[in-house]
């Protein structure tokens, strides 16, 4: 939940200050009436708005996915020149955020309906799954650039409904995820490697990735240690 005042483990304040010092919209969703009260009371602008899902709690990993899934479903029509959804432990390379949208009418060109990065592991033994090649690799669902809004839909959909039947036992969503996206191959659009930086296994200033995922804690830990504790990393407001 959003904290009432900025602190190292406050993920989602850190990525709505980011988000209300460019010029774009953002939606955060929560779970009940009281949730959307607190966000509104603390969103760092007006910028931010906040919808209600109420189909699903967030008391373990899968029901977590389950609630984000659900939750992405529920609201790709808000925007009608697409969506960008990410996790909140993602902070924005704030003057590269034009490239960063730039990125919808990639995807676009290249007659494709969502835009994804690879994941690090490609095919992880223990998400093998009958029927979906070894070699067609599981997406990181943290960052996805839904860009056609029916085809966007549709896979959304049917990704909560894969997740809904237990295809992943360990709360993971991205199982499922591969799953569905295998069976719409045609309309996934692979995004370059620079558009996100993941972990801390890799400077964020190696190769100016327009966005660095990992928690607020460890990026703060991060430019304590490399950077002598400097509140902007390569252009990221850490």
């Amino acid at each position: 939940m959003l904290k009432s005042q900025p602190s190292k483990n406050d993920d989602l304040g850190a990525l709505l200050r980011d988000i209300c010092a460019t010029g774009y919209r953002a939606r955060v969703v929560v779970g009940d009436a009281a949730e959307r009260e607190t966000v509104i009371k603390r969103r760092p602008c007006e910028r931010i708005d906040v919808a209600v899902y109420q189909h699903g709690r967030r008391l373990t990993d899968v029901k977590l996915r389950y609630f984000k899934v659900g939750a992405i479903a529920s609201n790709l029509l808000a925007y009608p020149g697409g969506t960008l959804c990410i996790d909140n432990d993602v902070a924005l390379r704030r003057r590269a955020v034009d490239a960063l949208f730039a990125l919808f009418d990639t995807v676009r060109k290249n007659k494709k309906a969502v835009g994804l990065n690879q994941a690090h592991i490609c095919s992880p033994r223990q998400h093998r799954l009958h029927g979906v090649p070894h070699k067609f690799c599981e997406r990181n669902s943290g960052v996805i650039f839904w860009a056609e809004p029916t085809k966007s839909v549709a896979i959304a959909k049917e990704w909560l409904r894969e997740l809904g039947k237990g295809t992943s036992k360990d709360g993971h969503d991205q199982m499922p995820l591969r799953k569905v996206l295998y069976r719409h191959r045609n309309d996934v659009y692979d995004l370059p490697a620079r558009v996100q930086r993941r972990g801390l296994s890799h400077s964020p200033c190696e190769g100016e990735p327009l966005l660095w995922h990992a928690h607020r804690s460890d990026r703060v830990k991060w430019a304590r240690i490399h950077k002598h504790g400097a509140e902007e990393v390569c252009g990221f407001v850490v």
